[in-house]
């Protein structure tokens, strides 16, 4: 994890599947699927997810950018993943497991 926030731009267009929590552990999966293979990216210590669904520039599934971890207050930090359908879904937690790049 960095400290600073950092583009993945690797992550654009690759596919949102699903986002599931795991609301005892505190753990958060995001599985999506990259040109080669599915991935995850996993949120350790979960404190806070939105996840807005408004579709405002369109329906879509595929993922235009990802910003993160940016190192927020009391040891936790926070992803953003901008849908390719203008929704902006904010992940905040301990820490995260981010999926390697796909070529």
């Amino acid at each position: 994890m960095t400290s600073g926030a950092r583009q993945e731009a690797w992550m654009h267009d690759w596919t949102l599947n699903s986002i599931s929590i795991d609301w005892q552990s505190g753990c958060a999966v995001c599985r999506l699927e990259g040109p080669d293979a599915q991935a995850s990216l996993v949120a350790n210590g979960l404190r806070e997810l939105r996840l807005p669904r408004k579709f405002s520039w369109g329906p879509s599934v595929s993922v235009n950018r990802v910003t993160g971890p940016i190192q927020k207050s009391a040891g936790l930090s926070l992803i953003s993943i901008e849908m390719q359908s203008g929704d902006i879904i904010e992940i905040e937690a301990s820490s995260f497991n981010l999926p390697q790049p796909q070529p």
